[in-house]
């Protein structure tokens, strides 16, 4: 029995993966903000499998340390880690530490959520990640996980910043982009937002077919042959534009280093 770790499971397609692992006869860890629906979820999946249950909010340092201590104290090893939890914020929002809240929640927060579990456990990682990192902008300068833009711009930062650090790890990882999914995940009152979740509902993939990408991954023996790609559904974005600037990726990952620190 493999025990993996899925961050994000109680909405979108986070469900579907969380699901799957515990059909699968594998044991589930599942890590989320709400501890109200954590439960919810814990007892509808506890009736198929194995499972248990963590509360960590990824906008939050300490909430994190406190959950990877806890998954520490109860578990000696971990198969897998598959970082699927993240926001978009149409609006300027912000952290209790002052970071820009979606670079917080989609990067920073999950670089040190793996980085700590990496330390200690010997895993495999998938990320489920973006096209729109492609698109990203990021800059070597300071403040700039304080006070980046909001909406797509800090979305498709987080992103590419996401894709670097995932790119880096020397370990036994993967990246997946599940799609275009009408998921909960596009929250926000503008104008814009309202036309996105529209457009979401009629033509973008439901949230079970967005998580089969991501079920391809996890079921994959072969998985490191996807190393320089985001996969999604049996295709293959290249991401080398994005990883072949080596030196401006590594003093990004210094500086990210060092704003989770001071944070």
């Amino acid at each position: 029995m493999d025990k993996i770790i899925v961050t994000g499971t109680t909405s979108g397609i986070g469900y579907y993966i969380a699901k799957h692992i515990v059909e699968r006869g594998n044991h589930l860890i599942m890590i989320n903000r709400n501890k109200e629906k954590a439960d919810k979820l814990l007892d509808e999946l506890a009736e198929i499998g194995s499972i248990d249950s963590y509360i960590a909010d990824f906008s939050s340092f300490s909430s994190i340390t406190k959950c990877i201590d806890e998954i520490k104290e109860n578990h000696s090893s971990i198969s897998m880690l598959v970082n699927n939890a993240g926001t978009f914020c149409d609006k300027s929002m912000k952290a209790r530490n002052g970071a820009e809240l979606t670079l917080m929640v989609n990067f920073l927060g999950q670089k040190y959520f793996t980085d700590e579990l990496l330390s200690a456990f010997n895993m495999r990682v998938i990320f489920v990640s973006s096209k729109a990192g492609l698109f990203g902008r990021l800059k070597l300068k300071d403040g700039f996980f304080l006070n980046h833009a909001s909406g797509f711009r800090a979305y498709s930062a987080s992103k590419k910043a996401q894709i670097i650090y995932a790119s880096s790890i020397a370990s036994d990882i993967v990246l997946v982009h599940p799609g275009e999914v009408a998921t909960g995940i596009w929250q926000g009152n503008s104008f814009m937002m309202k036309i996105a979740r529209s457009i979401a509902k009629r033509f973008h993939q439901t949230p079970e077919e967005g998580a089969q990408s991501v079920i391809d991954m996890i079921e994959e023996d072969d998985y490191l042959k996807y190393r320089k790609y985001l996969y999604n559904n049996h295709k293959l974005v290249p991401i080398d534009k994005i990883i072949s600037k080596s030196e401006f990726n590594k003093e990004f990952l210094i500086m990210a280093s060092n704003a989770i620190h001071d944070l």
